[in-house]
């Protein structure tokens, strides 16, 4: 095929194909709530385009090479959403090489890469990749959350042999102060409870089951930040942050699956959670819903983009009607909202 394929998403290029192999410049292709306490009212055509432009490897950072400056290279690998942003560190092909604490980061290997590696290394846990067919090529790719309370600085992934370098900055977030009734100034929670949400979040399914940006899952105002710190009847909790994004709602709203996904939980009556319904979305991907009034679907559903699954309450630890609303990657919280931006 000597076509040169790019795919247009909003305002800028977005590649759907990795770079073939002998190019010199080697870009081949809590618990939710763990100690949450929620508040609903804190702070807060795709085209494609063919071209015979000449390669352009200019403007590289930090021994790696940017795709979106690689406009022109003729591909031969497919690669699902790897994006124009994406940067080539030494066959570790990473969504951003200098992502803020809380954000999900897309990784892939080129070519170069030994075939064999199955798994790389980040943080200290080990993870895997999955594996995908395009034209008879193998791409090798996972997900990754940074840590909402990583030590800004530089930090390493490992593949193999190969090892990338990225730069986590300080998200900078807030602190929130709430007042709460001594009846809810607790972590208790419901037997077996924290065990469910737990396992849960650790699930690791093969199939990738969204395909474009995650949708807003309910209509209201995006009120407590992810990542934000509490000071509760004026005791600062030192080992706790918001995991979620809150969007504060009445009480009846419809909350919406913000991508396809199986139902991993659909529970009632929790202490902590409350009415509370967890979705797989694949490749270590789980959104939580917590704090419903009621829930609308069952333990084994697959449910479509825009479903409703259940309507908002306040339901479990909460001090007024919201949805609570995580996305845990890998076992790690994730801020939300570069997840309602970004297709990964």
């Amino acid at each position: 095929m000597n076509n040169w394929l790019f795919a247009k998403r909003a305002s800028k290029l977005s590649f759907s194909l990795l770079i073939p192999a002998t190019l010199s410049v080697a870009a081949n292709s809590s618990i939710c709530a763990a100690k949450a306490i929620d508040s609903p009212g804190s702070t807060t055509d795709q085209a494609s385009v063919f071209s015979n432009a000449p390669v352009s490897t200019q403007g590289s950072t930090g021994g790696g090479i940017r795709l979106r400056e690689l406009e022109g290279i003729r591909v031969a690998t497919v690669a699902e959403a790897v994006d124009a942003d994406a940067v080539n560190l030494n066959g570790i092909i990473v969504s951003n090489d200098k992502p803020v604490q809380g954000e999900p980061i897309k990784i892939s290997l080129s070519q170069d890469i030994d075939p064999t590696v199955e798994t790389f290394k980040f943080n200290g846990e080990t993870y895997k990749f999955f594996t995908d067919d395009y034209g008879g090529k193998s791409v090798r790719s996972a997900y990754i959350a940074i840590p909402a309370q990583m030590k800004p600085g530089k930090h390493q992934i490992t593949a193999g042999g190969a090892v990338a370098t990225i730069s986590v900055s300080d998200a900078h977030f807030g602190i929130q102060r709430l007042t709460l009734p001594k009846k809810k100034d607790n972590f208790n929670a419901s037997p077996g409870e924290k065990e469910t949400i737990a396992k849960a979040k650790k699930v690791l399914s093969a199939e990738k089951r969204w395909s474009s940006a995650f949708k807003h899952p309910a209509v209201g105002r995006m009120s407590t930040k992810f990542g934000v710190k509490r000071i509760v009847n004026g005791k600062l909790l030192t080992d706790y942050f918001h995991s979620g994004q809150d969007f504060a709602a009445p009480i009846g709203t419809p909350i919406h699956a913000a991508a396809a996904g199986r139902v991993l939980v659909a529970h009632t009556g929790w202490k902590l959670h409350g009415n509370v319904v967890v979705l797989d979305h694949g490749r270590g991907v789980i959104s939580i819903s917590i704090h419903m009034t009621k829930v609308l679907v069952k333990e084994g559903d697959e449910v479509e983009a825009g479903q409703v699954i259940g309507t908002v309450g306040k339901t479990g630890r909460a001090s007024g009607p919201h949805l609570h609303y995580c996305i845990y990657v890998n076992n790690e919280a994730s801020n939300p909202n570069f997840w309602f931006k970004n297709s990964y």
